[in-house]
């Protein structure tokens, strides 16, 4: 069951957490900020620690349901109705979270949504996390930002959690927090409101922290909910032979001038020999059963999978409580999942968002917590497919390029993810990339380009125009299909046109007769490739 002391690393982070806020206002080093990232790190462990927590109370629901579904039903609905507010909250503070370090270090939401917050560049920026958060450019009160909606969202969580309870007298015993009232300001001497007391002025590494606080605060209530709607349950199905102080702190941690709350109680628990625990299907195949090694009542279960999901299902024996043979066992079977993928890592340059016209540009594609495979991405502007390592978008011949990084027009991606119930639902934000005509490729002659020294002898030997993509990272090529030739011989300025890449017969005998400091112009050179243009061509002075 959830519930448990707080240990001395939860301690630490909620110590260095107030130091560092502290600090903030003294405007320290970036060190200081570097050691926000610790703490958030931190958190996150907690984090993760009250999810096991909770699912360890969820397991235990689990097993009620299957001795007694009728006196447990109610209430273990309840609890699951508690982990779906929970869970569904957090995930809208995690988006905030990635919008919030998207906008103001300029990376594309994929990559905010995975990067480290000691990674980030713009953690000291406060501009645009109080924008996002408070906005007090719309309205003065900061209800037009998204602190407030966050506030709103925390109010009606409050709300629906407390009316998950048995009876409205459980709710003095259930401390879920979440107030969000107006707080008093000791530094500033002045009362304001939740919104900007937590996000007003606050750099981006401290905009996070405080995000990843309120998730902790999120699954603090779950726990303190689901622990109570479970300890509702009869307690007769196991021998209580055990009693453990616990403290059940609200937050973990506490901001200066705020007071600290915590439940403490007993928790009851039986001590027996280990489990027995089994694993016995792999993916929906029965496979023969594998005894997992248990120490302290805990299994340790290891694997190497193949690539791709992996579900594991088994069963837990303990013995039945009520037998006085000491025979009869109860199981409880156990399922789970993970994902074994290939090591990967994902670069994307924030300044090259740009598709070309004509040609396919590559795109990688992916949304963490989901497989390629439950992802659904769309285009407009242009056309998606998949290719064999990721995806290709082409944007077709005679579109318009994008003007400025404003006005357009852009070719947008957006990405659905398939989730738990089978329904999909948008991630992020839809990706915007500019639109660019494809370079213009070089005339070269002769192997050179631009205003050319040459022998006559090495022009003797030259033989075509050429057009080259230089510098230019897709697999294209242009065809020279006509040009111009300008030549002044014996003080007469000649024309002659190939309408191919090759110097004439009539070209050639023109060079043939140049003399020393002679000039030839090379224009007018058409070329073809995914589409048809004019390029620049060269001036050739003669040396020798």
């Amino acid at each position: 069951m959830a519930g448990g002391k707080e240990s001395p690393r939860q301690k630490m982070i909620g110590m260095m957490y107030l130091v560092l806020t502290a600090m903030l206002a003294l405007n320290v080093s970036r060190q200081v900020l570097n050691a926000f990232a610790v703490v958030n790190g931190g958190l996150k462990t907690t984090n993760k620690n009250y999810d096991d927590k909770n699912e360890k109370v969820y397991k235990d629901f689990e097993d009620a349901m299957q001795k007694d579904p009728g006196k447990t039903k109610v209430k273990y609905d309840h609890a699951k109705q508690a982990q779906l507010l929970s869970k569904n909250l957090c995930r809208h503070i995690d988006s905030l979270k990635t919008q919030l370090i998207s906008v103001t270090d300029q990376r594309p939401w994929a990559v905010a949504d995975t990067i480290s917050l000691i990674d980030v560049d713009a953690k000291e920026n406060f501009d645009i996390p109080t924008r996002i958060m408070v906005n007090t450019s719309v309205k003065e009160d900061g209800t037009a930002g998204e602190g407030h909606k966050l506030k709103v969202m925390l109010g009606v969580f409050r709300k629906q959690m407390l009316a998950l309870l048995d009876n409205p007298g459980d709710s003095t015993s259930v401390n879920i927090g979440m107030l969000t009232k107006d707080i008093y300001n000791k530094v500033a001497q002045e009362k304001q409101s939740w919104e900007a007391y937590n996000f007003e002025e606050q750099p981006l590494a401290s905009a996070v922290v405080t995000l990843t606080r309120i998730q902790n605060d999120i699954k603090n209530a779950e726990t303190s909910v689901t622990s109570k709607l479970y300890s509702s349950i009869y307690s007769h199905t196991m021998h209580v032979d055990r009693f453990t102080p616990v403290v059940l702190p609200r937050t973990s941690y506490v901001v200066l001038g705020d007071s600290f709350h915590a439940q403490i109680f007993l928790a009851a628990s039986q001590s027996t020999v280990n489990p027995e625990i089994v694993v016995d299907s792999i993916n929906g195949h029965a496979i023969e059963k594998k005894n997992i090694g248990v120490v302290g009542g805990t299994g340790f279960y290891g694997d190497k999978p193949s690539e791709g999901p992996v579900e594991f299902r088994g069963k837990i024996y303990v013995q039945n409580p009520d037998d006085p043979t000491g025979k009869l066992k109860n199981s409880y079977p156990f399922v789970s999942t993970y994902m074994c993928a290939r090591p990967s890592v994902v670069v994307s340059p924030t300044k090259m968002n740009v598709f070309y016209i004509g040609v396919p540009n590559p795109v990688s594609i992916s949304a963490a917590g989901f497989a390629n495979s439950d992802l659904q991405p769309s285009c407009s502007g242009g056309s998606l497919s998949k290719a064999a390592d990721g995806y290709v978008v082409n944007i077709p011949n005679g579109t318009t390029p994008t003007k400025d990084a404003t006005s357009g027009p852009f070719c947008t991606i957006s990405v659905s993810g398939k989730m738990a119930d089978g329904s999909h639902k948008a991630i992020g934000t839809p990706y915007k990339f500019r639109i660019k005509r494809v370079p213009d490729p070089v005339c070269y002659v002769a192997n050179k380009k631009g205003d050319i020294d040459i022998s006559k002898a090495q022009l003797s030997i030259a033989t075509q125009v050429q057009a080259r993509m230089d510098g230019f990272d897709f697999d294209l090529s242009y065809a020279v299909t006509s040009f111009e030739m300008v030549v002044s011989v014996n003080g007469q300025t000649v024309k002659k046109l190939s309408n191919s890449n090759m110097f004439t017969p009539e070209m050639k005998t023109l060079m043939n007769q140049v003399t020393r400091g002679s000039h030839i112009i090379i224009q007018g050179v058409h070329v073809h490739g995914p589409d048809s243009r004019t390029i620049p061509g060269v001036n050739i002075t003669i040396t020798q």
